[in-house]
């Protein structure tokens, strides 16, 4: 389902659904609306985040970026290119993407063979269970947009949905559902981006998303955030990642007051105060980045 001239997102082992929960980030032709498909066929009214021209997509499969040799998918959230023992990036060394692209942040990445050895390994099975029960559905949109390819001037809105899922002989979510905006939770918006032979990048981005892990009931701020989107030529789908930076305090005190596996914790409690990579509110170095890949296929938003 990778298109060869794109990118191809590595859906890694999800191991690590624990930590998803506590660093918390469709399109046929009838999703653009009545305006049609091209300035021209629009009104006085059109802009870069015009509702009535629009893609919605629905992620269907999830995964943490993994590194190998040094090369993983991830942004530079920070703006600095920095090398490990550096005064810069919080003296973490940072990675190239698989294009080649300098002081791509994402520390928790180099966690993956410490994870793999407690009981997070299987927990790529719950993730993609949360998903298909639709307790995890993340929508990502694109206001303003009359061309898959090329388009000068367009709008990203990236949160959490509600509903009830159908899934396809797959396993995975089917495309062209319905689904509602999260009452409660405000989605995050970027403005004034572009497609570029298909592909968007979209930051900073600051999105809320909640979520139920274990026995706990969380709610997170990814800060400093990106997403990037590649879209299928003809909107059947859309490949990408999206990343950004969350508290380190904030999961240790998660980890402290769930059931979350003993193994796992004394792991996570030693490794994420050291991984730390991103400055804080405060200005310290107590922020981890983290990147995710996932496949995503249309659907649409009701009573908007």
């Amino acid at each position: 389902m990778t298109h060869p001239s794109r990118p191809q997102h590595r859906l890694a082992p999800l191991a690590g659904l624990a930590l998803l929960g506590l660093l918390v980030l469709a399109c046929d032709d009838t999703a653009f609306g009545e305006a049609g498909t091209g300035h021209d066929g629009l009104d006085a009214a059109w802009t870069c985040d015009s509702e009535a021209n629009k893609a919605v997509f629905v992620i269907q499969q999830l995964a943490f970026s993994e590194a190998e040799d040094g090369v993983v998918w991830g942004f530079d959230l920070d703006d600095e290119v920095s090398e490990v023992g550096d005064s810069r990036g919080c003296g973490k060394g940072d990675f190239v993407d698989p294009e080649g692209t300098p002081g791509i942040d994402n520390a928790f990445a180099q966690l993956f063979p410490a994870i793999e050895n407690t009981e997070a390994v299987a927990i790529h099975g719950l993730m993609q269970t949360a998903v298909n029960d639709g307790e995890l559905l993340l929508v990502a949109e694109v206001l303003g947009l009359d061309d898959l390819v090329a388009d000068d001037c367009v709008t990203v809105r990236f949160g959490t949905a509600v509903g009830t899922p159908m899934l396809g002989t797959d396993g995975y979510l089917l495309d062209g559902q319905t689904f509602q905006r999260h009452p409660e939770l405000d989605p995050g918006l970027t403005e004034h981006t572009e497609v570029i032979d298909g592909s968007l990048t979209a930051g900073p981005l600051v999105a809320n998303i909640e979520l139920q892990v274990l026995d706990a009931q969380l709610a997170f701020a990814i800060a400093q955030g990106a997403i990037r989107l590649d879209l299928a030529p003809d909107g059947s789908e859309a490949t990408g990642h999206f990343g950004g930076g969350f508290s380190v305090a904030y999961v240790l005190d998660v980890l402290a007051n769930t059931g979350v596996d003993d193994g796992l914790t004394a792991v996570l409690q030693t490794a994420l105060p050291l991984a730390a990579d991103l400055d804080s509110d405060e200005g310290e170095c107590a922020a981890m980045s983290v990147d995710l890949g996932f496949r995503a296929v249309p659907a649409f938003y009701e009573g908007e």
